[in-house]
């Protein structure tokens, strides 16, 4: 005899049938009743044109640079500028000389060459003086100075033959070059120093053996005599009052 089939199962499997299907149609009426919410069409957002490049400000940009070119015996260089600056220039084999000039300044002032690496003058306030390249050694051809100034300033290159002669009592007030072209022996020289810190130094060089006849300096208030050869060009590096006189 076949044990008769159990019919248990079939109820139940239909009855989760049954509520499988109600569930969805639970699920797709909760969809239906649910807002539609379309997307929003999408937008176009206008092209911006891009922030311009910074420029440099010149006031921090670093110091400008002043091509002074060519010094000749003929054609002596001025240039003028505000605040710092480099200026480039090419002398060849002449002896040139620096006239640098600033009125207004009241800070700080400092006048480097660049080769040799040295200080061709340092001071606080107003100048107007003159310097000799031949005492801080051989110079190349071309060559550059930096001025570190706050002010309007003007330098002038030329060569040293071409710079006025004069002869007798000389004097002046801060750092200077002249040309004697007197005969002398001997070269008196007085000075007063502006301060405590301040120093005369003092170099002549002959125009007949052009040789350097004379490095000397001075400390303080005083008149002291030295032997030279002169006629010649005298170089004065001081910030006080001086007066020289050949003899």
């Amino acid at each position: 005899m076949r044990t008769p089939r159990s019919h248990a199962r079939l109820p139940a499997a239909r009855a989760a049938i049954l509520v499988l299907a109600g569930a969805l149609a639970l699920t797709a009426c909760a969809t239906d009743a649910s807002p539609k919410v379309s997307s929003p069409a999408p937008t176009t957002t206008a092209a911006t044109e891009a922030p311009p490049e910074p420029t440099a400000d010149p006031t921090t940009d670093g110091p400008q640079v002043i091509d002074a070119g060519a010094v000749t015996v003929e054609t002596p260089q001025t240039v003028t500028g505000t605040g710092p600056a480099t200026i480039e220039f090419s002398v060849g084999k002449m002896n040139p000389v620096f006239e640098f000039t600033c009125a207004d300044c009241a800070d700080a002032v400092d006048v480097t060459l660049a080769d040799p690496n040295v200080i061709m003058w340092r001071t606080t306030g107003p100048v107007d003086g003159a310097w000799l390249s031949r005492p801080f050694g051989a110079m190349p051809a071309s060559n550059t100075i930096s001025v570190e100034v706050n002010g309007t300033w003007s330098m002038t290159i030329s060569d040293a033959s071409t710079l006025p002669t004069s002869s007798g009592p000389q004097s002046g007030h801060g750092p200077a070059v002249i040309t004697l072209d007197q005969p002398a022996t001997q070269l008196e020289v007085t000075f007063t120093p502006l301060d405590e810190t301040d120093i005369l130094d003092i170099y002549v060089y002959g125009t007949t053996t052009d040789r350097e006849s004379l490095r000397d300096f001075m400390t303080e208030s005083t008149t002291e005599t030295f032997d030279v050869a002169l006629p010649g060009t005298v170089m004065i590096l001081a910030a006080g009052d001086w007066t020289i006189t050949p003899r």
